[in-house]
């Protein structure tokens, strides 16, 4: 992230950064507790912030830095939503990894030229599908014991083509 560019006004963002990160404080939230607990966590500050860049100049943009303690270590969250509570905003950064999750199967099973000059009628049902289809494979793989996500997939083709061969189904 470059602190020095202007924030995108039209997009949200919460970014997890360093822990020596170089800031000035303008003001901190109003209505802030001095402490508050959520899932293990303690949300130490919130407050709305100058960074610094690199070369020690501080930036025109003005940000929200959240300061959080775990158990472990303390990590700093920056974003520009200035009217959510920040327990809201460290909920949306702990949850995160579920939305990855589906990105990272969709890069997976579903090219970005498959879905090139695809109309959205034509990429909606496929994306479904894809989804689908890891549903089955993952209630497979749990139900057999499988380790490998290429060994499950293997297995339900194969199942499939001996139920069509064997059953005399119409594909």
């Amino acid at each position: 992230l470059y602190y020095s560019e202007p924030v995108i006004e039209n997009c949200t963002f919460i970014l997890r950064t360093a822990d020596n990160i170089n800031y000035r404080v303008i003001d901190t939230q109003i209505g802030f507790n001095s402490v508050q607990r959520k899932n293990g966590l303690v949300i130490e500050s919130d407050a709305r912030v100058k960074l610094f860049n690199r070369s020690n100049q501080e930036t025109e943009s003005i940000f929200r830095v959240i300061k959080i303690l775990d158990s472990k270590q303390t990590f700093f969250l920056i974003t520009n939503d200035y009217v959510s509570s920040a327990i809201k905003i460290v909920d949306l950064y702990i949850n995160r990894r579920t939305i990855e999750k589906i990105f990272i199967f969709l890069n997976q099973y579903i090219t970005f030229t498959e879905l090139m000059g695809v109309s959205k009628e034509m990429s909606v049902p496929r994306i479904y599908l894809s989804m689908i289809l890891d549903i089955i494979l993952v209630t497979y793989k749990k139900t057999n014991s499988i380790k490998e996500y290429k060994r499950t997939r293997q297995k339900v083709a194969f199942e499939l083509a001996e139920l069509i061969l064997n059953e005399g189904l119409d594909v």
